[in-house]
Parts: C-alpha cells; sequence; structure tokens
C-alpha cells in the first residue's frame, strides 16, 4: 500500500483509500446506447420500406451509423469512467476526473477545510445495488465541494471521511492510527 501514488502526492502523504467508479452504472449506460441504436436501426428501416428502391442501401447505412455511433458512445463512457478516480489521504481528497478522453480535471481538498460527508443513492436501482454517491462538504462554498458519483460502500466512506476529518480538527495526532479503508462488507473487515 505504500508504493502507491498519483500525480502531485506530497512528501509523506498517506493513501489511506483509491476509490473507483462502480462498472454497474457503465454496464447500464451501455445497454441505453443499445436500445437507442437498435430503436434507430428500426426506425431508418421502417422509412426505408417506404422506398424500395432505397431500402436496401438505407438499412446498409442505417446499420453501419448505429454501431460506429454505438462502438463511439461506449468507448468515450469507458474512457471517462475508467479515468476517473479519488484518492483519499491523511491530509486531503484529491479526486481526478475525466472529462472527456483527452482532459481530466483534477480538484483537492484539505481535511481542515472540510465540514462532513455524506453518502446518498440516487436512485432505487443503485441503492439496491449498492451503489451512491458520496459528497464531501467545504466550509468555505458548495461550489468548493467535492462529489463522487456511482461508488461502492458510499455510506461507510462518508462514515470514514467524518472520522477523519475528526481527527484532522479535534486529534491530529490520531490521523497516524487511521488505517486505510477496507473494500469489504463491514462484517469482514478487521
Amino acid at each position: 500500500m505504500e508504493n502507491r501514488h498519483f500525480q502531485g502526492i506530497q512528501e509523506g502523504e498517506k493513501i489511506l483509500a483509491e476509490v473507483y467508479p462502480h462498472p454497474f452504472p457503465i454496464v447500464m449506460r451501455i445497454l441505453i446506447y443499445l436500445v437507442l441504436v437498435i430503436f434507430f436501426v428500426g426506425i431508418l428501416v421502417s422509412v426505408g420500406s417506404q422506398f424500395p428502391q432505397t431500402k436496401s442501401a438505407l438499412t446498409f447505412l442505417s446499420l453501419i451509423l448505429s454501431v460506429l455511433a454505438l462502438i463511439f458512445l461506449s468507448w468515450d463512457l469507458y474512457a471517462k469512467l475508467s479515468g476517473t478516480k479519488t484518492f483519499i489521504t491523511d491530509r486531503r481528497i484529491i479526486r481526478f476526473e475525466m472529462l472527456s478522453p483527452v482532459y481530466t480535471a483534477k480538484r483537492a481538498l484539505f481535511w481542515s477545510e472540510t465540514l462532513k460527508a455524506k453518502g446518498y443513492s440516487t436512485n432505487l436501482i443503485y441503492r439496491l445495488s449498492g451503489i451512491g454517491s458520496m459528497t464531501i462538504e467545504s466550509q468555505a462554498a458548495e461550489a468548493e465541494s467535492i462529489t463522487v458519483d456511482n461508488i461502492a460502500y458510499y455510506e461507510d466512506l462518508a462514515n470514514y471521511i467524518d472520522k477523519i476529518v475528526y481527527h484532522a480538527k479535534n486529534d491530529p495526532a490520531g490521523l497516524t492510527a487511521i488505517r486505510p479503508f477496507s473494500f469489504k462488507p463491514a462484517v469482514k473487515r478487521s
């Protein structure tokens, strides 16, 4: 665990957790894209059937364009979500978020500037799957808050961050005793 690092890590900074998006939202969005592509192909084929002389050309063109669109949208989604990661350290939380396949935004919030963390699920399907979001609120302004979406153990992570914030503000020596977060069910953590 000590050999992990990220761009901009400070000397002596200890990584307590690496948080990555859960793959379930990627799969769900790709399935939605697939349904939309099938719907699009169905519309173009039905329009093409009204014009018998161009039916086969229009069907072929719609299939090619739909497959290309599905590949591009899936690649773009995968690139954005696989390049997005959050690091929780003993000094701060830092989030790298892929906004496009070529641009990554970086946000950091030090524990001394943090008010609290809260975990919540955005919908029933995610709640049943154990996937949710976590917001780490800044003391300064709501615009400075960091939101981490589509993560597992979101409520446990929010409680873990509250523990870190408490120690950072009230017992800085206690930060050294905090163990790295374990991405396992609560009963299996030791």
